[in-house]
C-alpha cells in the first residue's frame, strides 16, 4: 500500500508498478513516471498527475494519430479497420446509422465508416488531424478536446480507438459518452491491456504505457467492471494484435536498456526493414494472443439506471 491513491476509485490500496519515461518523443530525456496498480478497482494509473498544460509538451503535431498511414502500413491500417466496420455493421444493422468517433485523429476511419452508409462525425483536438480529415476526406471535424465537446444529438455507437487511457479522470468521460448514446446505443472501445504478456514481457518498454500521454492504465476486469459501474453492459469482448508495440519494443530496448547483450543484439535486429519487423511482429503477437494480447476491445450498450 502506498499514500498515492486511486483517481478512479479514490482508494488507497494502491502499489506502484513500473517507473520509466517519454521513450516516444523526448528519447528517455524526459522526467520519471510512473504507474501505479490499484488493488480494489484492478486498474492502474500514471504519476504524477499532470495538468492539460504539462502533457502539452509530450503531444506534437507529429504525434502518430494526426495522420494517414501510406505505403505497406497503411495498408495493414486498412486492413484492420475494414474488420472494425464489420463489427460495427453487425451491431448496428438493425438499430440505426448514427455514429460519432471520439479522436478521430485523421479522419480514416471515419471516411471508411461514411462509405457505409452509416451517418458519421467526430470530434480531433489537432489542427493537423481536423485539416487532413478536410482536405483527403471532406470531413468536417470537430476541433476541440471531448471534456469541451457539447451536442444535442444522441448517437446510436459511440467510437474511442485508444483514447480512454488519455483521461486522468475516465469516470466523467464515461459518464459523457454515456450521455451522448441514445437509449441501448453502443459504445465501442480499444485500450491497452494491462494484464497482458506484452506488459509483463517489455515491462517499462511497453508502448502500452506511453507515459505520460496514457493516463490510465486497464485490465479487463477492471474496464468491465467500470463500464458495468456506469450504467454499460458488455456484449462484446475480445484480444486484439499489436504489431506495433512490439516494434517499439525492439527499439526500445536497442536503445535504452541497461541490459547490454540483450541491447546489442536487438540493435541489430531494428536494422530490419519495417515491413519485415511488422510482419515478424505480427507473427510473434499470434503466437503469444492465448496469453492475454496486448490490446483489447470492448463493446458496451446503454443500460437503464
Amino acid at each position: 500500500m502506498t499514500d498515492v491513491k486511486c483517481p478512479i476509485c479514490s482508494s488507497g490500496d494502491t502499489k506502484l508498478k513500473i517507473v520509466s519515461k517519454d521513450y516516444l518523443f523526448l528519447k528517455g530525456k524526459s522526467d520519471e513516471f510512473s504507474v501505479y496498480l490499484c488493488n480494489d478497482c484492478h486498474n492502474g494509473f500514471s504519476f504524477p498527475f499532470l495538468t492539460n498544460a504539462e502533457l502539452n509538451r509530450h503531444y506534437p503535431d507529429n504525434y502518430n494519430c494526426f495522420s494517414s498511414h501510406k505505403g505497406f502500413l497503411g495498408r495493414i491500417q486498412r486492413i484492420k479497420s475494414l474488420n472494425d466496420v464489420r463489427v460495427i455493421e453487425k451491431f448496428l444493422k438493425s438499430t440505426g446509422n448514427e455514429l460519432f468517433e471520439i479522436g478521430s485523429g485523421s479522419g480514416f476511419f471515419l471516411s471508411l465508416i461514411a462509405e457505409k452508409g452509416f451517418k458519421a462525425s467526430g470530434l480531433e483536438p489537432s489542427l493537423s488531424g481536423v485539416k487532413y480529415a478536410k482536405d483527403n476526406f471532406g470531413i468536417d471535424l470537430n476541433n476541440c478536446f471531448f471534456e469541451e465537446f457539447a451536442s444535442e444529438n444522441k448517437y446510436d455507437m459511440v467510437i474511442a480507438f485508444h483514447v480512454l487511457e488519455h483521461f486522468t479522470d475516465p469516470v466523467s468521460a464515461l459518464v459523457k459518452m454515456r450521455s451522448l448514446l441514445k437509449e441501448d446505443g453502443f459504445l465501442y472501445l480499444k485500450v491497452p491491456r494491462l494484464d497482458s504478456w506484452a506488459a509483463k514481457l517489455y515491462g517499462k518498454f511497453w508502448h502500452g504505457y506511453d507515459l505520460p500521454r496514457h493516463r490510465t492504465h486497464f485490465t479487463k476486469k477492471g474496464l468491465i467492471d467500470l463500464l458495468k459501474k456506469e450504467g454499460f453492459e458488455t456484449v462484446m469482448f475480445k484480444g486484439d494484435y499489436g504489431p506495433l508495440d512490439t516494434v517499439r519494443a525492439i527499439d526500445y530496448f536497442s536503445r535504452f536498456s541497461k541490459n547490454k547483450p540483450l541491447k546489442y543484439l536487438l540493435r541489430v535486429v531494428n536494422l530490419l526493414p519495417y515491413s519485415v519487423k511488422l510482419i515478424a511482429s505480427t507473427l510473434f503477437e499470434v503466437v503469444m494472443s492465448p496469453f492475454k494480447s496486448g490490446r483489447m476491445s470492448i463493446i458496451v450498450r446503454k443500460i437503464k439506471q
